[in-house]
């Protein structure tokens, strides 16, 4: 019961956007089509709704006030109104949609550089610690098969002899553990002529 259906006025105070949202929705350009107007032009047409009663009024208003694109009205939003239920799982298609998506966003370095600074001496309330503090337990709640199997790995481990020979490549000299030298050198040596 904590949605709520707004609308973005013009200076005539028709509108031009009906939305429906929770939180600080109205307030945030991010996930908008339409230009964000000044606060005084955002109207609350009702508040306290439940998710489903929140997207019925907004389908309602926007059939009421029609939309720019198609011809039928006043408003600037781009659909029918409804979309992004909560608990909305997306099809396989979308997801594979959405990957191909971000696979093509390309992140500059300078952009890297600002979310670096942004985050930079950052500190977390104590109620935000506490949840990520709540999370993790539960995380690692659900890990206590893999801390006995990775416990037990490293109880063989223990057992077992770690000493390595120490040999020496033939083409090229170099001197190292048994183990890692076979990779790169005796018969894989870039020195090796034969």
């Amino acid at each position: 019961m904590d949605y709520y259906v707004y609308e973005y006025l013009r200076t005539d105070n028709t509108p031009y956007y009906i939305g429906k949202g929770r939180k600080n929705r109205a307030f945030t350009k991010q996930g908008h089509t339409v230009p964000l107007p000044s606060k005084d032009r955002i109207r609350f047409i009702a508040e306290n709704l439940s998710a489903d009663d929140a997207k019925n009024l907004e389908i309602e208003l926007i059939s009421k006030y029609g939309r720019k694109d198609i011809g039928t009205g006043i408003l600037r939003n781009m659909t029918d109104g409804g979309e992004g239920s909560p608990g909305r799982i997306a099809t396989a298609e979308q997801k594979r949609k959405m990957k191909e998506a971000r696979a093509k966003q390309i992140t500059t370095e300078e952009t890297r550089e600002k979310m670096r600074q942004a985050h930079t001496g950052r500190v977390h309330s104590e109620k935000t610690l506490d949840k990520m503090s709540k999370s993790a337990s539960v995380r690692w709640a659900n890990t206590t098969d893999d801390t006995i199997r990775i416990q037990k790995i490293k109880e063989a481990r223990a057992k077992q002899d770690m000493t390595q020979r120490i040999v020496k490549c033939p083409h090229c000299e170099k001197q190292g553990g048994h183990r890692n030298m076979a990779r790169y050198h005796f018969d894989n040596c870039k020195f090796n002529t034969n």
